[in-house]
């Protein structure tokens, strides 16, 4: 009687070490990263104008930005804005989220 093999699928698992794991896990990881967009003037300018709207009349906004290797959205309140370090702070369920305005990529109203 012949007793069915799975062949190099049985062994194939077995022969990972954890080191090796992590190190496929970061490729799969980085498959997914996305270079940081640059904007153009157009769009910086419009960014603003929508920014200081937004800190005049106390409006909700959603933002999407670039946040390690990745683009992030985060809708919430504006708690505060530092145009020296040029960092927004905005709020959101008892949370504050800091960006920097230089990694904003869209600013809307919601």
């Amino acid at each position: 009687m012949i007793i069915p093999d799975r062949g190099r699928k049985k062994w194939a698992a077995a022969f990972i070490l954890p080191e090796h794991a992590k190190i496929i896990g970061r490729m799969y990881d980085a498959e997914y990263d996305v270079a940081q967009p640059q904007l153009e003037e157009q769009k910086v300018t419009e960014l603003n104008d929508t920014l200081a709207e937004a800190i005049e009349f106390k409006r909700t906004i959603r933002v999407k930005y670039y946040s390690n290797n990745r683009i992030q959205v985060f809708q919430g309140d504006i708690h505060k804005y530092d145009p020296i370090n040029r960092i927004l702070h905005l709020s959101a369920n008892d949370s504050i989220e800091k960006l920097f305005v230089y990694n904003i990529l869209e600013i809307e109203p919601v």
